[in-house]
């Protein structure tokens, strides 16, 4: 579903999937049982042998479907795992998405985030292993993140269940996105250009034009069920003709760029005091490669000790 609003909304009671999303070993599974409970059902999905569980979370009178995809680096699939979680979200009608992120692994996540945003999904971002981050002095403004995407962050340990009130608070009370970013003017043009040739789904139609520009052939089955092959066509032109514009390939310019806007937000969400380790740490790599400062440094650790 389209996001049409930037206000938290609560789910309609007919509208009660809810889907996990996250990459691979992240916590998600444990979230998922903490929220479900033991009766879980397991299946694979249609047509594939990959396996997605499916569970009930009673909420304020109310019953929600909870949905386990498979763990994902990308929502552009490069694998079954992968197109399974995509087609979850092309396919089913979800009414809030929860994607569960490593704190330790933020940019990784970003990739994911900025993807949920332009499907246009409704969503909160759960920011789990959040001791572990706090352990290696990765500190993450939580509070800026919310400001930048405006959506819910939540921090969590999910296996000693901290956060988990606080999730439940927002898990049926999705928020959309204001977050925004561009790519450059002639893959802008394309957008707007396939955008224009394609059906309504449950995904923004932003979203799917840049699936096709980034080269996903695994679109094409569903494009097929909904357009014409004289409309597919046309849209592989405009993917040619973009092409032939660049040097590199549409697929690596799209994820680079998307890169940078993560990069982008991680620069204003990391506190002053983890930049600042960071650099005493660069500058003590830097400087234990010079051969006088390697000499004094070693000399610092090794006196103390005779």
């Amino acid at each position: 579903m389209e996001c049409h609003s930037h206000k938290k909304t609560p789910l309609p009671k007919e509208m009660h999937k809810i889907a996990l999303i996250g990459n691979p070993n992240v916590g998600k599974s444990v979230i998922f049982g903490i929220l479900t409970g033991k009766y879980v059902a397991v299946s694979n999905y249609p047509g594939t042998t990959v396996e997605v569980a499916y569970g009930n979370l009673n909420l304020n009178n109310g019953r929600f479907l909870i949905i386990d995809t498979p763990g994902t680096n990308t929502l552009i699939p490069m694998s079954e795992d992968e197109k399974v979680t995509r087609d979850i979200l092309l396919n089913e009608k979800i009414a809030s998405t929860v994607q569960v992120a490593d704190s330790k692994n933020l940019r990784r996540a970003l990739l994911i985030t900025l993807q949920l945003i332009e499907m246009g999904l409704p969503y909160l971002l759960v920011l789990n292993m959040d001791d572990e981050a706090r352990s290696r002095g990765i500190i993450i403004d939580n509070k800026k993140l919310s400001e930048i995407l405006s959506v819910p962050i939540i921090p969590t340990v999910a296996t000693q269940r901290q956060g988990i009130p606080l999730l439940l608070q927002h898990i049926a009370a999705p928020a959309c996105s204001k977050f925004s970013f561009k790519y450059d003017e002639q893959l802008e043009d394309a957008i707007k250009e396939i955008t224009q040739l394609l059906p309504d789904s449950n995904i923004a139609k932003r979203s799917l034009a840049v699936m096709l520009l980034s080269g996903d052939e695994s679109l094409k089955e569903w494009l097929h069920s909904k357009i014409s092959d004289s409309v597919i066509k046309t849209i592989d032109s405009i993917y040619q003709r973009t092409q032939t514009k660049y040097h590199g390939q549409l697929g690596y310019l799209i994820n680079q760029r998307r890169l940078r806007a993560a990069d982008e937000i991680l620069q204003s969400v990391f506190t002053p005091a983890l930049e600042k380790a960071r650099g005493i740490k660069e500058s003590f790599g830097k400087w234990s490669m010079h051969p006088v400062w390697g000499i004094l440094i070693m000399a610092s650790v090794l006196i103390p000790c005779l």
